[in-house]
């Protein structure tokens, strides 16, 4: 088997840096109910990582409406404008030694999310968004998770092999994304059980076992590439 080494790293944004999924599902839920429809908070985690239109798309489906394109339009300029009022941000606490861990080896590091420009400035402070060496929003390509658009993009901009970088990811769309685009994906339980993550080259529980699995792969000496 050829060892292919690790070149970069890139980040899912929601339920991998920032403990926000939980307020994500409430604005879904009020920015539905607005419009006299209920939807389950938990169908939020399913479908975490897709464009927010395709998210309001899926929703109205369930639901059995037919949504035009304003209507669509109107649900998800709700939902950010719920999530911009109810959102604190919180990122997890075992993000920033992974991050500095990856700068101390000299691993570029990057942000690729399905959430806006705008989204990700209200959800990121300053100091966390700026150590990333390149950001990846769902403004910036036509065709989101699960497509392999965003990952694919991150990669071109770093002149990076896809094969050559590592996916962290909490979602099952965002898996598909990382795995169309040739990347190795490592999956975290932060918000689905490992039963939903199976896709994912390795499912871990959360950012302990990741710092760890990180120190193994980018030990000094160079490290070794994984065998998956």
């Amino acid at each position: 088997m050829n060892i292919i080494p690790i070149k970069a790293v890139f980040f899912d944004c929601d339920g991998v840096i920032a403990d926000t999924m939980g307020d994500h599902a409430e604005a879904w839920v009020r920015a539905f109910r607005d419009h006299g429809i209920e939807i389950n908070g938990k169908w939020v985690f399913e479908y975490e990582g897709a464009p927010f239109r395709d998210v309001a798309r899926e929703f109205f489906r369930r639901c059995g409406v037919q949504p035009d394109g304003a209507l669509l339009e109107t649900v998800a300029l709700d939902k950010e404008r719920h999530f911009g009022k109810m959102h604190c941000p919180s990122i997890y606490s075992g993000i920033l030694p992974i991050l500095g861990l990856l700068r101390k080896r000299g691993i570029p590091f990057g942000l690729v999310t399905g959430a806006s420009r705008l989204a990700i400035a209200r959800t990121l402070p300053n100091d966390v968004l700026g150590q990333f060496s390149v950001v990846v929003t769902g403004d910036d390509v036509e065709r989101g998770k699960p497509h392999p658009d965003p990952y694919l993009k991150a990669a071109q901009l770093l002149s990076i092999n896809p094969q050559e970088c590592i996916v962290i990811e909490n979602g099952v769309f965002g898996i598909r994304s990382a795995k169309a685009a040739g990347m190795r994906c490592i999956a975290l339980q932060t918000t689905l059980d490992a039963t939903y993550l199976m896709d994912a080259d390795i499912v871990l529980k959360g950012h302990v076992e990741l710092e760890l699995t990180f120190k193994n792969l980018f030990s000094i000496p160079p490290p070794i590439s994984p065998s998956w």
